[in-house]
């Protein structure tokens, strides 16, 4: 039954698409799932042999952000998340999720923390893209709303006296109108 249970867990924790990981309180690896190749580029090996090798490939713009991340998740032992890019061998960048949490024996002794990473780089790219498409829309509003205003201003100013027109007139008139039939 020893034997089955483990052939389970080794099955779920080698089988799933985000990098699964345990890393002792000094922050070495105790587990790494073979996902991690596919989302770094570096296999479980290359993390196991080399204790610095997650902090060198994270982008060196967030590399501050994670290591306060870091020490808060190591040394408060609470959930922590945040995202983060890192360069791949090949030098392409790849957005991170990362979330961890503390990990501790049945004698609440401290064990270091459990993570996973996720590979999030085509919802930053889509999120980029909507940013982008709302700047261009609010641009082309603008655009539209300065164009009505043009208008309406040339529609209720007469061109060769600059002095407003009956139709300027009749639509005071109307709102007047409407507002006193409010009061009656």
């Amino acid at each position: 039954a020893l034997r089955e249970n483990e052939l389970r867990y080794r099955i779920v924790a080698n089988n799933t698409a985000d990098w699964e990981f345990w890393q002792a309180p000094d922050g070495k690896f105790i587990y790494s799932s073979p996902s991690c190749k596919e989302i770094t580029g570096h296999s479980v090996g290359e993390f196991f042999d080399d204790d610095g090798l997650l902090e060198r490939i994270i982008h060196p713009d967030d590399l501050v952000k994670f290591s306060s991340h870091r020490h808060f998740a190591l040394t408060s032992k609470m959930v922590g998340e945040i995202e983060f890019r890192i360069i791949l061998p090949d030098g392409w960048v790849q957005w991170i999720g990362h979330v961890c949490q503390p990990v501790f024996d049945d004698q609440n002794r401290y064990l270091g923390v459990r993570g996973s990473n996720r590979n999030i780089t085509a919802r930053k790219q889509a999120e980029r893209e909507l940013q982008r498409a709302k700047e261009s829309l609010e641009e082309v509003n603008h655009t539209l709303l300065v164009a009505i205003e043009r208008e309406q201003r040339i529609s209720r100013i007469d061109s060769l006296t600059e002095v407003y027109n009956r139709r300027y007139f009749f639509e005071i008139a109307a709102h007047e109108c409407s507002v006193a039939e409010r009061y009656k």
